[in-house]
């Protein structure tokens, strides 16, 4: 066989004009978008390749950073302020330590002993307030210098200032007078002092209004319980007071009336167990006599089929029940 013959193709000619006419088409369509405005080269612009997932999740970056720092800005402030009630309350106390009046309860749970702490700043202050402040008593110098004066202050010291300052010098002076008797109190001063105590903090009286109330209702309960001519039971005894009790506790009333009533509410729950109990235990002793016949009975038919004499029902559900 010739290759000519075999590679040899049968159309029809219709059909390639078909083919020749659809091509020409193509082409045109080409030459015609080539030539649109558009796809002209000095009309491109690249553009610029931005994934939808890049950008999702860049968004989900920025957001959870945010969401991050509110968070954190949220716990800090938080924090802060925790601190600052927590500082103005020790604050208060403190000041409440160190005032005049040196006799709180409080003192005592502290190792820092306040009063004499107080002692000592007010002798500091004093001391402090003497050097600034000295006056009166005042000699002219005779010598060159004639702007300069001499002068002896109430302690006895003889110090220099200038003319012009010892008008100033003396106010304090006599200031310093008016106080001394106050903080430090002279011998010769026979006359008592009353000392204004300062106002205490909200805190502290409020503390102290809570304990005086409770001593008040404390009193009050010894008197109910001493004109009280019943029993006297634990209820009575607790006086609100913040006891740990078992899982069995219950809470009777102090109402005598009231209590009866649970005690026989209780009771009569207590012979419910006692009768539901009993009820079990009769119900489980007559499932285990029914279990040991059942079982006696199994063992005599495999005597029976071992040619064996049988025994006796009661002692094998004896033995049974024995074991």
């Amino acid at each position: 066989m010739n290759e000519s013959d075999s590679k040899k193709i049968n159309f029809n000619k219709s059909t390639l004009f078909s083919l020749k006419a659809e091509l020409l088409k193509k082409q045109e369509e080409v030459k015609g978008k080539k030539n649109l405005p558009q796809h002209k080269i000095d009309n491109f612009k690249p553009s610029i390749k931005t994934t939808d997932g890049n950008q999702s999740e860049f968004k989900k970056e920025k957001r959870s950073l945010r969401d991050n720092l509110k968070a954190v800005d949220t716990d800090e402030l938080e924090a802060c302020r925790k601190s600052k009630l927590a500082l103005e309350k020790k604050a208060q106390l403190y000041d409440h330590l160190s005032d005049a009046v040196g006799d709180s309860k409080l003192a005592s749970q502290f190792l820092v002993d306040f009063k004499e702490k107080k002692q000592q700043d007010t002798s500091t202050a004093e001391t402090n307030h003497t050097e600034d402040n000295e006056t009166v008593s005042t000699t002219h110098d005779e010598g060159d210098d004639g702007e300069w004066v001499q002068f002896t202050d109430c302690l006895g010291r003889t110090r220099k200032c200038l003319k012009s300052d010892l008008d100033l010098y003396k106010n304090r002076d006599e200031e310093l007078l008016k106080a001394m008797p106050r903080k430090q109190g002279s011998v010769d001063d026979t006359e008592p002092q009353i000392t204004e105590q300062p106002e205490k903090t909200i805190l502290v009286q409020k503390t102290n209004d809570y304990l005086q109330s409770l001593r008040d209702k404390w009193e009050e309960k010894e008197k109910e319980l001493l004109a009280k001519v019943k029993d006297i039971h634990y209820q009575d005894l607790l006086f609100d007071e913040a006891r740990m009790h078992g899982i069995g506790y219950y809470s009777f009333s102090t109402d005598e009336t009231e209590r009866q009533k649970q005690m026989a509410e209780l009771m009569k729950r207590r012979q419910e167990t006692l009768q539901a109990q009993r009820e079990a235990e009769e119900i489980r002793k007559k499932r285990d006599e029914l279990v040991a016949a059942r079982v006696a009975a199994a063992r005599a038919r495999q005597r029976m089929r071992a040619g064996l004499p049988s025994e006796d029902a009661e002692d094998r559900k004896d033995a049974f029940l024995e074991s």
